[in-house]
């Protein structure tokens, strides 16, 4: 869901799938408006109408949703209506894909609650210098005199992306060594970051960047942070979708017969809960079922350049059930950032000052151009 200036709401519905010449789309199926109250109820009448009118009913595999409460009941609501055309897989339960970026920016945002008080007065600075041209030139000319490379301009944060925060905070720790200089020559600029401030700045950029090696500092100060970034992280890891596991098995450069996405675990999948899966039962040592075969294959150096799509198009006559099934979980996307793109293009379309565009012109405008 998208909201204009005014209180209009706009419903994105994207399909993304990949072709008989093993390529990948993603089509803008409709951006429509819709009417409040925007709840789960309200989204799923609209979704399921798009998907009869499409005749998608039997053709789709999963959906990638934000963490919006209502999403979580819309979804249960449209497994119960696809669920009459086409049985799920495993009845739904890895239909629903939660938002991978969403989840990421929810993750550090919670880490970065602690170091509220760096981030603020890092703000501050910033937008003062970015609030005029003489002073973003000051700055320069600082830099310039002292030799710091001014190849990449300050950078001010957007609170609900976390990567922006990060991105400020780099820039502004480049900047670093011209701001005492700046305060000579600027009388109103009274409040810089002291220098424990930066170190502090220095120390958190070190942490944001390699962020899987989060568990490995011992600063008091950063174990708190990543105290409440990994107790995000298990919230929603408990609930994240395992069908993305499988698509990893998809991949022949990380799957062979000694990793645990080989055949011993294929044999743990559960028939009852995976229908269709039965066809690719381990067999005997005779008689190796076609997941068997390419599980037991060597594995692919995983330092080449691969294009997955690619291989599979050259090894799908050699495979072709398990093509079948790569095809559904290759496809599956991982965040909505792809999806949203009609919000960002709906953001040009519709703006305060065309407010009263009418809403078919609105959709024509935007799906035309995917």
């Amino acid at each position: 869901m998208w909201h204009l200036i005014v209180d209009e709401g706009y419903l994105s519905f994207t399909a993304h799938y990949i072709d008989d010449d093993w390529k990948l789309h993603y089509k803008i199926i409709a951006f429509c408006h819709v009417s409040p109250p925007h709840n789960a109820n309200m989204i799923h009448e609209r979704l399921i109408a798009l998907i009869k009118e499409w005749k998608f009913q039997q053709k789709v595999f999963s959906i990638t949703l934000d963490n919006a409460k209502y999403n979580d009941n819309m979804q249960k609501l449209l497994v119960n209506s696809l669920s009459v055309y086409n049985p799920l897989l495993a009845y739904g339960d890895y239909f629903h894909v939660h938002c991978g970026a969403h989840i990421l920016n929810f993750i550090v945002q919670d880490g970065l609650k602690v170091i509220g008080d760096e981030i603020k007065t890092s703000n501050t600075l910033v937008k003062y210098i970015n609030g005029f041209k003489v002073r973003k030139e000051k700055l320069r000319e600082c830099a310039i005199g002292i030799g710091v490379s001014i190849s990449k301009r300050l950078w001010l944060d957007c609170p609900i992306r976390w990567n922006s925060t990060y991105r400020m905070l780099e820039r502004a720790l480049i900047y670093c060594p011209c701001y005492e200089n700046l305060k000579r020559i600027d009388k109103d600029l009274s409040n810089i970051p002291t220098h424990d401030d930066w170190s502090k700045v220095k120390e958190i950029v070190a942490l944001l960047k390699p962020f899987d090696d989060i568990t490995k500092y011992e600063d008091e100060f950063l174990k708190d942070m990543a105290k409440n970034m990994k107790n995000k992280f298990d919230k929603y890891w408990e609930n994240y979708s395992v069908v993305l596991s499988f698509a990893a098995m998809m991949d022949p450069q990380y799957v062979r017969n000694d990793t645990p996405y080989g055949h011993e675990a294929s044999s743990k999948v559960v028939d009852d809960d995976l229908p269709g899966f039965s066809s690719f039962a381990r067999g005997t040592s005779e008689n190796l079922s076609e997941l068997d075969i390419y599980l037991e294959e060597s594995r692919l150096d995983h330092h080449l350049a691969l294009d997955v799509l690619q291989w599979w198009k050259t090894n799908e006559t050699r495979h072709p059930q398990v093509a079948r099934m790569s095809r559904d979980l290759l496809v599956i996307p991982i965040t909505t950032v792809a999806s949203q793109s009609p919000f960002r293009l709906g953001g040009r379309v519709l703006t305060k000052y065309r407010a009263s565009l009418q809403p078919d012109t609105a959709e024509g405008l935007i799906t035309s151009r995917s």
